[in-house]
């Protein structure tokens, strides 16, 4: 299973709001990945596979395929992962998204950072070329 999580750094605000500040884009691109993730649960789900699929995602555009898959095989083992810090223990927070965990065996509402750092590949990948190094701020 392959995880990747984007991090974006939170937009500048500024009151009054500076009309002037503006940047220039040259492209828009849809990567497309939802749709991905979605037909290769799917296909995999049919094929049989797997007996079990875990999705990372609080991506409500992945609904129809958990739905598709919980429909047409009942037996394989559904999870969802929201991936998010762990809630506290007391006060608000966000409940998850509801239109995915219905269709899901267990659902688990964060993951660690622990966890992530964990699950990353080692700071030096050996390639039949050049190594492959890991960004520092990574």
């Amino acid at each position: 299973m392959v995880i990747t999580l984007f991090l974006c750094p939170p937009p500048l605000y500024k009151k009054p709001i500076d009309k002037g500040e503006r940047v220039e884009v040259y492209k828009f691109e849809e990567k497309q990945t939802d749709v991905n993730i979605a037909l290769h649960m799917y296909r995999d789900a049919i094929h049989e596979a797997c007996t079990q699929q875990v999705l990372v995602s609080n991506d409500s555009d992945l609904e129809l395929s958990l739905k598709l898959i919980n429909e047409d095989k009942p037996k394989i083992d559904l999870g969802l992962i929201i991936p998010r810090e762990k809630p506290p223990t007391s006060g608000k927070f966000r409940p998850p998204n509801k239109r995915l965990s219905q269709y899901v065996n267990w659902t688990r509402n964060y993951i660690l950072d622990q966890e992530c750092q964990d699950s990353q590949l080692n700071d030096k990948v050996a390639t039949r070329k050049k190594n492959i190094i890991k960004p520092s701020y990574w």
